[in-house]
């Protein structure tokens, strides 16, 4: 992606839902806001951070930005949830707080305190979204275990484990993978293989 605010919107709607409505929120958000949704490697980031992302929420509301620039009302989840939309705005403010407002401010302060303070926010206690926007951001030891990486795991153990046995098995299937080859497979190559291949059937 090309800045940050794309990355957030991305990871955090893309939860539990079929991916072709988190593309389009994104897509409307790039739109709305006269943006280039892409970059080349080695292009720089557009000049758009999550101050920008806050302020285009703040600015009329999430109920509102959800209506009128994402087109999108889905909530974090069917029971209590709230407006993905207003988790996006609180998710930004932690990273505004942290002062990480691109991607490369994300990978050089992202740690521990910051996924925890993430994690807090209404919808994102799983961790699953804050995985995932490790891997926007470009972090290729990290998976997304979400219910096309369980599904796949489920088949072949005949039981669907916990999130953090997900990684674990991942993470030791990347390392077989790797004992035979001279190239190195990384966990994020794996994680969308696996993806690929559940959205397929």
């Amino acid at each position: 992606y090309s800045c940050l605010p794309l990355c957030l919107l991305d990871a955090v709607f893309s939860i539990g839902v079929r991916y072709e409505s988190t593309r389009n929120v994104v897509k409307r958000y790039c739109e709305a806001k006269s943006i280039e949704r892409l970059r080349q490697p080695g292009e720089p980031e557009v000049e758009h951070n999550i101050d920008a992302l806050i302020k285009a929420i703040g600015d009329i509301g999430p109920e509102a930005f959800a209506k009128e620039i994402v087109k999108n009302g889905q909530l974090t989840s069917s029971k209590s949830g709230i407006l993905k939309a207003e988790a996006v705005l609180e998710c930004a403010k932690v990273l505004k707080d942290c002062a990480i407002y691109t991607i490369e401010d994300f990978r050089e302060k992202v740690d521990d305190s910051v996924e925890k303070k993430f994690r807090e926010v209404k919808g994102q206690t799983s961790g699953i979204s804050f995985s995932y926007l490790k891997m926007l951001c470009g972090d290729v030891s990290e998976i997304k275990p979400d219910r096309h990486v369980l599904r796949f795991l489920a088949g072949y153990l005949g039981y669907e484990p916990a999130l953090d046995d997900a990684k674990t098995l991942l993470d030791r299937a990347v390392d077989e993978l790797n004992k035979p080859s001279d190239r190195e497979i990384t966990p994020r190559e794996v994680d969308y293989l696996i993806w690929s291949e559940m959205v397929g059937r």
